[in-house]
């Protein structure tokens, strides 16, 4: 049986503000790789950046499904936004200050 971690929408509020950590979840992870990235990306470019992921997070056996999943996550915290649905995306100037705190 696999376990998915969902972020509760009220702590994506921490994205916005706190002091610079070190990333903890597979968001905080996803985060600092579509920061490497051009403004405007692809989710195949997200998939090409992944490789440590698997090593960060070991019993997640669905990492593209969780890519897929954090990137929603993103943005509905205002941070990239989809511009169509052929997995093109565009990061937005949040992205680039957006902080979590520790969990």
């Amino acid at each position: 049986m696999t376990h998915t971690q969902h972020v509760a929408y009220d702590l994506l509020d921490d994205l916005h503000d706190g002091p610079a950590q070190q990333p903890h979840t597979f968001v905080d992870h996803l985060l600092v790789i579509v920061r490497a990235l051009p403004r405007a990306f692809s989710l195949r470019d997200v998939y090409r950046r992944s490789h440590g992921l698997q090593r960060l997070f070991p019993d997640n056996t669905a990492i593209d499904a969780a890519i897929r999943a954090g990137l929603q996550t993103l943005r509905d915290a205002s941070l990239i936004e989809f511009t169509d649905n052929r997995g093109h995306y565009r990061r937005r100037p949040a992205a680039e200050s957006a902080r979590r705190s520790a969990a």
